[in-house]
């Protein structure tokens, strides 16, 4: 972030570029003024409202060229009603169409909807009847309806909603009986209801609430008993709704409300005795709440946390004299913050830095100290620059830019009436990358102008080029345990400026992760059409299980914000690993016993992994805990569902006595952390084979009670045995089975001591020594 406050933080300078404002349409021809106002963004429609000599004031739209710009609809035909003007006013876009008031021959003020199209555009309703105004205004949308105040000529301005269609347009509640108007104002929504302000004729203007029914609307407060408390600025801060209101003792002042009438509160007097402070512009900065108001010497800048200790003014930038500051725009969330102030120098226009410990609002300079100018007004952030008009006693009033991300210069980029007139521009509005405004050049009136602006948008599309919207979830699905899985998003600047600013992305948890990549040397501008990419991922381990969800947030300066927010989403999949042998099924943490073993003999036993669950197995380890008798293979692998893969484990005792090891196979299975445990235990005995010309695997077990097993290395096809005593003499004798690779004897019936074995086959010789107990 600090690479951006140094470049704010510059010499400012100031330089003039080519490009100058063009007259879009001269919609009033000749001198005459069209005045277009009220402009209005619809998709990729700019609606306005402007004058001609033919249909008076009416619906307009433009896409920011000349033969683009045209009449929607002469909704007033008749000259004789408002001289031909419907004056089109209040849109709202519900349900993706327009509506709005106008006034037509016949009906008066009443409710209109429009798609952008002559053929789409119509009266929805004529709410009082006939030639009467329902003046249907203070329109929102809540609970997927839309609500107004409008007067049907029997309830004067009472609280109406409607569904877009004509039988689901109706009166809600009136809130003041007869033909005198409950006026329902200052709509806003909080806590699942909406507040607002109204008048039933006995409590005069207080602070109400509805639920959308009549039952459900009523008076939250009667704040100021037998007079007008009149609440109005409503904002919504840490789960209150701040607004200002007049109790009849101390003036309009700060209140507050959790939604009931034991929580509405006066916050602080901040203008001591019966005066008024008139608190306004209420705005959040770095987690605090902001507002203007006047403690008697004049209106400045003021915070608070909810009660009155922590109201407090937070600076004077004029001294003794008001600063009155307004026009604030937060072009970097929690970082930047611009505003316009007075001093003695005229109307200026400051910048204040946010810092770690909260915003430090000293200001940092004076963008208008370099113009030379005065009273900057209709100011417009696009992303890489703030666009506003300013009174200059060289050129009147015009357009002045300063780039706020890179350059830290200011510019004029072009009169529209070149010299000290000034054109009067006002209304500045962006659209696309475009700036329309109304002008006067002195010779069109005042008409339809744009300027080419200098624009950073950002755009997060998924791998299949799809937009990502803000708040739009990237969902991974389900995962195996054990594997990354990446998804790439492309981070696009499709504005007209090489240095769209990414400020980065925030840390996301695991087992997620997030990371962005330049294409370019620079690591934080992304100029156009250039893109940077954005990988997502989802990496579950062993110790991971469920469904997971995180959020992002990607940090910009862009003409339509500072920061996205997106959800990244994930669940796992775990499989199960299951343990036999010869067909048996191990338990976790059972034995496997290898009996009595040679010295220096391999006796070797298998396992067998397999993945009874579900997605992939993956198998990371096979390890002992550090004995020197036992032996197994590292296994790494990945099973299907249904694969197997087995696993060899040897014992090779060079000692004799009792051996034990544990064999650990660590697998994505989440059972007991994805260690599976097999003890191992054998038992080491006299290795009795000296002479092995006769191939042999074992002789066991030595010593030997009844039963003694030969185990050779392959078949005996013809072969015979024979045992003697210590002394030599031979004790029993006969033929070995034709063909078997191992044979038994009982030895039972031999008293204790010691004996020798002997196998042979033609000219191959096997002797054992054994001692009998």
């Amino acid at each position: 972030m600090k690479t951006i406050y140094t470049s704010l933080l510059s010499c400012l300078m100031l330089t003039v570029f080519g490009q100058t404002p063009t007259q879009i349409q001269d919609i009033f021809p000749g001198a005459e003024d069209s005045s277009p106002t009220r402009f209005f963004q619809y998709g990729d429609q700019l609606l306005f409202r402007a004058e001609t000599p033919d249909e008076g004031v009416e619906l307009w739209s433009t896409d920011g060229t000349s033969a683009g710009t045209n009449l929607i609809l002469d909704i007033n035909t008749n000259d004789d009603l408002s001289s031909g003007n419907s004056n089109p006013d209040n849109f709202i876009i519900y349900n993706d169409l327009v509506y709005f008031k106008a006034r037509s021959d016949g009906f008066g003020d009443e409710l209109w909807v429009t798609d952008g199209t002559s053929a789409g555009t119509s009266q929805l309703l004529d709410i009082q009847a006939g030639e009467g105004n329902a003046n249907p205004f203070n329109f929102i949308e809540y609970n997927g309806l839309l609500y107004f105040t409008a007067n049907d000529g029997i309830n004067s301005s009472e609280l109406w909603v409607s569904d877009g269609t004509v039988a689901g347009t109706q009166l809600v509640v009136d809130i003041r009986p007869g033909n005198a108007p409950g006026n329902p104002n200052f709509k806003t929504v909080f806590n699942d209801l909406l507040f607002f302000t109204a008048n039933d004729g006995t409590n005069g203007n207080e602070l109400w609430s509805s639920d959308g029914t009549a039952e459900g609307t009523m008076m939250v407060k009667d704040i100021r008993d037998g007079g007008n408390a009149s609440p109005s600025q409503y904002f919504e801060f840490n789960g209150e709704l701040y607004f200002r209101a007049n109790n009849g003792e101390v003036g309009t002042e700060l209140w507050k409300t959790d939604g009931t009438e034991e929580g509405t509160v006066l916050v602080r007097d901040i203008r001591e005795g019966s005066g008024s402070s008139s608190p306004r512009d209420f705005f959040e900065f770095d987690d605090q709440l902001f507002f203007v108001a006047n403690d008697g010497d004049g209106n400045e800048l003021w915070t608070t946390a909810g009660d009155s200790a922590s109201t407090v003014k937070v600076f004077d930038v004029n001294g003794e004299d008001a600063s009155n500051p307004r026009d604030f725009i937060e072009v970097w969330e929690d970082k930047q913050l611009f505003f316009v102030a007075d001093t003695d120098q005229g109307a200026n226009f400051f910048l204040v830095i946010a810092s770690t410990d909260g915003p430090v609002f000293v200001p940092q300079f004076s963008i208008m100290e370099d113009l030379a100018g005065d009273d900057p007004d209709d100011i417009v952030f696009t992303g890489t620059s703030l666009y506003f008009s300013y009174e200059n006693d060289d050129v009147g009033r015009e357009i002045a830019q300063y780039g706020v991300a890179i350059s830290g210069e200011v510019s004029v980029p072009g009169e529209v009436l070149a010299g000290p007139g000034g054109s009067s521009i006002d209304d500045i509005q962006l659209f696309g990358d475009l700036l329309i405004f109304e002008a006067d050049d002195t010779t069109s009136g005042r008409e339809l102008w744009s300027l080419a602006a200098s624009t950073a948008y950002i755009e997060l599309r998924d791998p299949e080029g799809e937009l990502v919207m803000d708040s739009d979830t990237i969902d991974f699905g389900p995962v195996t345990v054990g594997f990354n899985s990446l998804i790439e998003l492309t981070i696009v600047n499709r504005g007209t400026d090489t240095s769209l600013y990414l400020g980065g992305v925030n840390d996301l948890d695991d087992p997620f992760s997030a990371s962005v990549s330049f294409a370019g040397e620079n690591d934080q501008l992304l100029p156009s059409p250039d893109d940077a990419s954005l990988t997502l991922s989802f990496f579950p381990v062993a110790f991971d299980n469920g469904e997971f969800i995180d959020e992002l947030d990607v940090e910009y300066l862009s003409a339509v914000g500072s920061r996205q927010k997106i959800y990244v989403r994930g669940s796992t999949i775990r499989p199960t690993v299951e343990v036999s042998e010869s067909g048996e099924q191990l338990a976790n943490n059972s034995a496997l016993d290898f009996g009595d073993v040679p010295t220096d003999t391999d006796s070797t036993r298998t396992i067998n992994l397999t993945n009874v669950g579900e997605g992939l197995l993956v198998i990371l380890s096979a390890s002992l805990t550090g004995g020197t008798e036992f032996s197994v293979a590292d296994l790494q692998d990945t099973l299907a569902q249904g694969e197997s893969v087995a696993l060899d484990i040897s014992f090779l005792p060079t000692d004799l006595g009792d051996f034990s090891d544990l064999l650990t196979v660590v697998t994505s299975d989440n059972n007991n952390d994805g260690n599976f445990l097999v003890q191992l235990n054998g038992t080491a005995i006299v290795n009795s084979v000296y002479d092995q010309s006769l191939p042999t695997r074992a002789v066991y077990p030595n010593p030997v009670d009844d039963l003694l097993t030969i185990e050779l290395e392959e078949s005996l096809e013809d072969g015979q045995w024979r045992l003697f005593a210590a002394t030599g003499q031979l004790l029993q004798s006969g033929r070995w089975p034709q063909g078997a690779a191992s044979h038994q004897l009982n030895l039972s019936s031999l008293p204790t001591g010691h004996y020798r074995l002997e196998v042979n086959s033609g000219n191959a010789w096997v002797i054992a020594k054994l001692v009998k107990r």
